[in-house]
């Protein structure tokens, strides 16, 4: 054999190895360890907390809160709150922050001031605003009666969102107004003085049980947006011109829900826990389930892993009865679920006693979450 061939012929047994390799370590894709759990901070929210977002480099987290939203430096602790209105006294009560993917800015839901309320005749209550963090501005979207839920498209050029129109007006301010449509809208930031465009239009009567579209999420390719409500998921293309709805097997009586779910990072599936059921259907073909896994006890939050191997998910492991009007417990301790995406390897890998909330992992395979009493915890783990 010639000296060419033979270079060749162990070039192609590298690559083969190679492949192998690969080939079997994605195969094997075991759970998380967890190296270390630290608390960053403790009492965090002036008043209580309402969520959090980590920044796409992993270094700050933004705050929403009952008195405003609050910076956290996660390399030196500082803390810091950003005014954003005036007059300074101005309560700004937000809720549903979210970090841009590629812009120093989050997008979060503010509640109105309670005169702002009482002098609106359209029971405008909330507004959806923009912080440039670089500038340090901030500006308002929209305002409506209710806005529920924002989510940034990959390239942080627009923003779709959840909101109630059409209230029956009230005097009582201490009541949330009942709202019979829910609007899917998308506001292309990119263009300013542009209107949001309506994108699904969901009419729903007057009674608040019925199920309602609450929440969105855009696919990181940006192909599709997903809504959910308590007992179906959506999938809506960006222009609105195509919808498919996803329906969980649904018992008659039931009182199931979807508590939380999350669209793969390679945009290819979609998870969601029901009742005592962990589903991943496929964003291609949303007809069937590729898994359906029964956990045992009512499955709750849950997040992607980054790479997208697997996922967490969160159980309730208390003992005590279920509050009446949730008909189910998902009081504290938790536990942390890891499963492959395949829907094996279904193993703990943490607990809390005092809760794991507000789940989230970090391009850095770091897992945050809250505990109470409004508690932060950081998890570093290893694949």
């Amino acid at each position: 054999m010639s000296t060419l061939a033979r270079l060749i012929w162990l070039s192609l047994l590298g690559v083969a190895g190679v492949v192998l390799w690969l080939v079997l370590k994605a195969n094997n894709s075991g759970p998380p360890t967890v190296v270390d759990r630290r608390l960053v901070v403790k009492d965090i929210c002036v008043g209580n907390w309402r969520g959090f977002s980590v920044s796409p480099d992993g270094k700050q987290i933004i705050f929403s809160t009952a008195g405003g939203v609050k910076r956290l430096y996660l390399e030196t602790g500082k803390q810091e709150r950003l005014q954003l209105f005036q007059p300074p006294s101005s309560r700004c009560e937000a809720h549903g922050v979210t970090w841009s993917p590629s812009l120093p800015c989050v997008a979060f839901i503010r509640t109105l001031p309670l005169e702002e309320r009482k002098a609106s005749s359209l029971g405008l209550q909330m507004e959806l605003v923009v912080l440039d963090l670089k500038l340090g501005k901030a500006y308002t979207v929209d305002r409506a009666p209710y806005i529920l839920d924002v989510s940034w498209s990959p390239d942080g050029g627009q923003l779709a969102y959840i909101k109630g129109v059409d209230v029956k007006l009230t005097y009582n301010f201490s009541q949330p107004l009942v709202d019979t449509r829910r609007l899917l809208m998308v506001a292309r930031l990119s263009e300013p003085g542009t209107a949001p465009r309506t994108i699904l239009e969901e009419r729903v009567g007057k009674d608040l049980r019925q199920p309602r579209v609450h929440s969105v999420r855009w696919t990181p390719d940006g192909r599709w947006l997903l809504v959910a409500s308590s007992n179906r998921l959506g999938v809506v293309s960006p222009d609105g011109s195509e919808v498919k709805w996803i329906h969980p097997p649904l018992a008659p009586g039931s009182t199931n829900r979807i508590r939380g779910w999350g669209v793969s990072p390679d945009s290819k599936a979609v998870a969601f826990t029901f009742g005592t059921h962990l589903y991943i259907y496929p964003l291609s073909n949303p007809k069937t389930p590729s898994v359906q896994l029964d956990v045992g006890r009512v499955a709750m939050e849950l997040c992607w892993c980054p790479g997208g191997d697997g996922l967490l998910y969160t159980v309730s492991e208390s003992n005590l009865p279920p509050p009446v009007e949730l008909g189910v417990n998902t009081r504290p301790p938790h536990a942390l679920h890891w499963v492959h995406r395949e829907g094996k390897q279904d193993v703990v890998i943490l607990r809390d006693q005092d809760g794991i909330m507000n789940l989230q992992w970090d391009s850095k395979k770091e897992i945050y979450y809250f505990s109470e009493p409004d508690k932060l915890w950081q998890v570093s783990v290893k694949m």
